[in-house]
């Protein structure tokens, strides 16, 4: 099997780029995921973030992939993507473990814990639910 040359394999990611370029795209600005991102970020930090421990540097690691996938996801809430749903998914989990980790909250085994809610009440009465 012969190898790829480093412009074969430039040339094959280019033309994977423009394939794909609709799902990192909102196709009104042209604006592509990776070019908002530090706007997100931004609003989501607006006075800056400190990580100073490998716990935060981690942490914020995959929370940054988190803010990419959900705006990729945004990007293509008329049609879906579900590989970016399936990556939310996976780095929900990974955060709840570092969480977890980094502050010792451990959820006990076994579902949601509600308070003061009935299912079967119609009307939002904006009680905490909190999953453990």
């Amino acid at each position: 099997m012969r190898k790829e040359t480093p412009v074969q394999v430039l040339e094959r990611l280019t033309e994977m780029k423009k394939a794909k370029g609709s799902e990192y795209s909102d196709g009104l600005n042209l604006k592509e995921s990776y070019e908002v991102h530090g706007e997100i970020m931004a609003a989501l930090f607006p006075v800056g973030v400190g990580l100073r421990s490998e716990s935060d540097f981690a942490r914020f690691g995959v929370l940054n992939m988190i803010v990419s996938k959900l705006s990729r996801y945004c990007l293509n809430f008329d049609k879906g993507h579900h590989d970016s749903v399936d990556d939310l998914i996976v780095y929900g989990s990974m955060l709840a473990s570092l969480d977890s980790i980094a502050f010792g909250q451990e959820k006990p085994a076994g579902g949601v814990v509600v308070s003061n809610v009935s299912v079967n009440d119609e009307e939002d009465k904006g009680e905490v639910v909190e999953r453990r």
